[in-house]
């Protein structure tokens, strides 16, 4: 038999019988749903600005930002650089490589993230810089785009996306706790516990695949 800590027994909550405790649990699992959803909806409603979907965009890095994040600013530093004539990229459709031109080389000519990949392709040297590494030199540089946009109430930053995701989990992970503690507790006094052994895994399962699923997007 499993014996649990004494402590846990002098519980009320856990020291509660059958039905009552089948009662409080039910209750206390649509609650914990109810207070996930509004922890969720209340904390991204603090990204909500009126009037922030007409805000017109005039920096072709936010507008690519919103599109495709890190990857699509990488895409049109390239493209500016390229336009600029002060890198070239090779030919090859599968592999593909940029150089320096040794023209139009001027830090004012372009913004910080554009002079960043210059710097590193020119580094890379004659054996070239490959197009799929811009993405991490432009990550940096990335993220004060994002929490400008953030800022203007058009997107939430990763970080605090987050941080709501994990907030709106606890209800269900403190309920699932509850549930592991009762299931102790009804084995040590050699009682059927019924759903108890059950229920908290499906709650403590599905919280982990959506942290897990939530850090893997980001």
């Amino acid at each position: 038999m499993i014996e649990s800590p004494d402590y846990m027994a002098n519980i009320p909550v856990l020291d509660m019988k059958g039905v009552d405790f089948l009662w409080f649990y039910g209750i206390s699992l649509v609650g914990a749903i109810l207070w996930s959803f509004g922890l969720k909806a209340r904390m991204r409603s603090k990204f909500s600005f009126p009037g922030a979907a007409d805000q017109n965009l005039t920096d072709p890095y936010e507008a690519a930002f919103l599109a495709g994040g890190e990857v699509r600013c990488s895409q049109v530093a390239i493209m500016r650089l390229l336009e600029m004539n002060a890198l070239r990229i090779s030919e090859h459709p599968t592999d593909k490589v940029l150089w320096v031109t040794g023209q139009n080389a001027e830090a004012s000519l372009m913004n910080p993230m554009e002079w960043a990949l210059y710097q590193r392709v020119e580094k890379a040297g004659d054996k070239g810089f490959a197009v799929s590494d811009a993405v991490s030199t432009c990550r940096g540089y990335a993220r004060p785009i994002e929490a400008r946009l953030a800022k203007s109430g058009l997107r939430p930053t990763n970080q605090e996306r987050k941080g709501v995701g994990i907030s709106s989990v606890l209800p269900l992970i403190i309920l699932s706790v509850i549930g592991v503690m009762k299931l102790f507790v009804g084995l040590s006094r050699g009682k059927p516990v019924g759903f108890l052994d059950r229920l908290p895994k499906i709650i403590a399962e599905r919280s982990h695949k959506k942290l897990v699923r939530l850090f893997e997007a980001y």
